[in-house]
């Protein structure tokens, strides 16, 4: 299991994404309407920050719109996840969403609903990645 690492904290009121000084990371609202289109009407993702936990792992956020919602995905990303393909397993997927879930919850917005939208962590069987989302009610 892991200790909960503080990095982030997420307003579960705003959804606002703060450090542990309390420097504004990510303000969704600042998002909506502003994401660049690309050529076929999709919305690419928009990286918005990297922050690296005290046990080396770096979480990266990104900012995307899904179906006229926004969603901020979180990704994890270290070498006892796997570098790459040839090192990829499921049981190291599965540890990487339980470290998300971790930081999740040291966050402050454990997966569930909220009043800007719901926190999910899942693993994806068919694409072989763990991630968060947060999904905002625009």
């Amino acid at each position: 299991m892991f200790k909960k690492k503080y990095l982030i904290n997420i307003d579960p009121l705003s959804g606002i994404f703060t450090d542990q000084k309390g420097k504004v990371l990510l303000n969704p609202m600042d998002f909506v309407g502003n994401l660049p289109q690309s050529q076929n009407g999709s919305y690419p993702a928009v990286k918005v920050f990297e922050l690296e936990a005290e046990d080396g792992v770096l979480l990266s956020a990104a900012v995307w719109n899904m179906q006229n919602r926004m969603v901020i995905e979180l990704s994890a990303s270290h070498e006892k996840f796997g570098s790459d393909w040839s090192s990829w397993s499921k049981e190291s997927e599965l540890e990487k969403l339980e470290w998300l879930k971790s930081c999740l919850d040291s966050a402050g917005t454990p997966v569930g609903n909220y009043k800007f939208g719901n926190v999910t962590a899942n693993f994806d069987p068919k694409g072989g990645f763990s991630s968060a989302w947060l999904s905002y009610s625009t």
